[in-house]
């Protein structure tokens, strides 16, 4: 099955509370991250399956928020199973901190030299930002790009200690023409400009889906004796108050 990029969750943007960085000190680095053009692009929503309590299960996303002082991004995952609620919160990190202060105007000139663009007059330029659960495959016999099924992994301990790396995308769609104020063309682009690696995972379990009653919570960090993160609630932004 081909799996193609149905949905589209925006990500809202904050400064973490922790250890990660002063904001005090750094202000909004992240400005690519300012105009609210970040997605998570997704199949359905669907995001990532996993094993808990001996369910399989298929975990959906419900909200995305990332830090503008650092880039890091969490993502709430949701899903259900023999009356019980699950969620997953997971903290994925930047790994290019030399993103911070860039801008789109930044990132287009830079796209002008690697695409190799023609010299031309550009304007009115579309930038967006995205990442996905789902990679991209090469099917020689096809000639053709699908995207693969979402990740597995056999628990969620399994998920920080995982290498995979979800790219991160920018895009840009551009008039252009040969002299100036003479738009007689677009052209559209699309590469990475970094990549996330999962760092902590907040497990929760409950038998509601406000995650209010019998609620049980474990933390997963890729380094057991690293406290440098925010550690969220169950409750953390379910939108169900």
């Amino acid at each position: 099955m081909d799996y193609k990029f149905e949905n589209d969750i925006h990500c809202r943007f904050n400064h973490f509370k922790g250890k990660v960085n002063d904001e005090k000190k750094n202000g909004n680095v992240m400005k690519i991250y300012e105009n609210n053009s970040f997605t998570i692009k997704t199949y359905h929503y669907y995001f990532l399956d996993t094993v808990i309590d001996s369910h399989d299960l298929t975990f959906k996303v419900q909200y995305c928020e990332c830090s503008l002082s650092d880039g890091h991004c969490s993502v709430a995952l949701e899903s259900s199973s023999s009356g019980k609620f699950y969620r997953l919160i997971v903290l994925f990190k930047l790994m290019n901190t030399q993103l911070q202060g860039m801008t789109f105007g930044d990132l287009f000139n830079y796209a002008k030299k690697i695409k190799d663009m023609p010299n031309y007059h550009y304007c009115n330029v579309v930038n967006t930002l995205f990442f996905s659960p789902h990679h991209k495959q090469y099917i020689k016999e096809k000639n053709v790009e699908i995207l693969e099924k979402w990740p597995t992994y056999s628990n969620v301990k399994s998920i920080v200690k995982s290498s995979q790396r979800f790219p991160l995308i920018y895009t840009f769609n551009a008039a252009y023409g040969k002299y100036k104020d003479d738009k007689n063309g677009r052209k559209d682009g699309a590469f990475p400009i970094g990549s996330f690696e999962i760092q902590q995972v907040v497990s929760c379990r409950s038998k509601d889906s406000y995650f209010y009653s019998d609620v049980k919570r474990e933390v997963f960090k890729r380094n057991d004796n690293d406290n440098y993160y925010y550690e969220p609630d169950c409750t953390w932004n379910t939108g169900k108050s």
